[in-house]
């Protein structure tokens, strides 16, 4: 044999990293069946927007349970992690950095969400939304909705439609409820 000798530990090819969100909903969840006893398990933003995607429904189209998976903190969005409250806001303002956009694509939210603590970090939206609204749930309509033990920071969400109604919004959380109560 004559080649050459190749001294130390073979490279491994770098695995991607599952938490880093790149604006599409994952395939399916953590764990868990979306009952109220067994909520689907949910442990990135991909997850957290295929919940949003789906209306919080399960595969029938019925309410469904979800939870974020025990000894998850924090869920970024966009990378703004280490930022300051300022920074990240002049982040989302500068036209010339990349933002993913928090743009689903549901028409209402229907579940029950767990947040178990989570702090969503970095939820970015512009556009113009007539009669929706942008936030991370455009639309509730479900008076049996519940949404608990979650925070949201530095997350940044603007309307820029021109038509003023009581449908255009902007907000972090919901933008638009029907027919819902919301407890805090």
């Amino acid at each position: 044999y004559s080649g050459d000798i190749i001294e130390g530990e073979p490279e491994e090819p770098e695995v991607p990293d599952e938490t880093e969100w790149n604006g599409t909903a994952a395939s399916s969840y953590a764990d868990g069946d979306g009952s109220e006893s067994n909520p689907f398990i949910i442990e990135t933003v991909a997850q957290l927007f295929k919940m949003v995607n789906e209306n919080g429904e399960d595969s029938n189209g019925n309410p469904a349970f979800f939870k974020v998976k025990d000894g998850v903190t924090d869920l970024y969005a966009n990378d703004i992690e280490g930022m300051t409250s300022a920074q990240a806001k002049a982040y989302f303002e500068d036209a010339t950095k990349t933002k993913i956009s928090w743009d689903p694509q549901s028409i209402r939210f229907n579940g029950t969400f767990d947040g178990n603590g989570v702090n969503i970090h970095g939820l970015y939206n512009v556009k113009s939304a007539y009669g929706t609204g942008v936030a991370f749930l455009p639309k509730i309509n479900n008076s049996t909705v519940l949404i608990e033990n979650v925070e949201f920071s530095d997350c940044y969400f603007k309307n820029t439609s021109t038509s003023y109604n009581f449908w255009t919004s902007a907000a972090i959380l919901i933008a638009r409820g029907e027919s819902s109560t919301i407890n805090f």
